[in-house]
């Protein structure tokens, strides 16, 4: 069932006026957002979802265990709204961030933060398919070691 204070997952071009000011779309009960109402259609929700105009993180149930997913711009007004949502759950086991274009330092926390259990449970948590902006950001930091990098 979908709730309607749920965000589209699309990125637009353009976005509502009403809306405008904040970049997200609302989606209906029936789970369309107004903009793109055929798109929705069979995709599998994810488990919890953060949207920004430029930048998102959700998190998405997989086989081997929840996997966090960044995407845009990942800066620090994302992270709050994730911090800000009560969604830690501090057990993914992975981290695709393939798609993200953006991760400053508070981004990089939080991807540390929400692997810190796999660590602790003697797993190296998967940085998958880094852009070069996250790639470079995690050596310049020193926290290659804490990630097992997949291209």
């Amino acid at each position: 069932m979908h709730d309607h204070t749920r965000t589209c997952m699309n990125v637009h071009t353009g976005f509502p006026s009403r809306l405008a000011a904040t970049g997200r779309e609302t989606v209906s009960t029936s789970g369309h957002c107004q903009r793109c109402p055929a798109t929705h259609a069979g995709r599998e929700e994810p488990a919890v979802q953060i949207t920004e105009p430029f930048g998102a993180i959700d998190l998405v149930d997989e086989e081997a265990g929840p996997v966090l997913r960044l995407r845009g711009e990942v800066d620090s007004a994302v992270v709050a709204r994730w911090d800000a949502s009560g969604q830690r759950h501090g057990g993914a086991v992975a981290v695709d961030a393939s798609a993200a274009t953006f991760l400053d330092c508070r981004g990089l926390r939080l991807v540390v933060r929400e692997t810190e259990a796999a660590r602790r449970a003697g797993r190296i948590p998967e940085l998958r398919r880094p852009s070069n902006p996250v790639r470079r950001l995690v050596d310049i930091a020193g926290a290659t070691p804490l990630f097992a990098t997949v291209a």
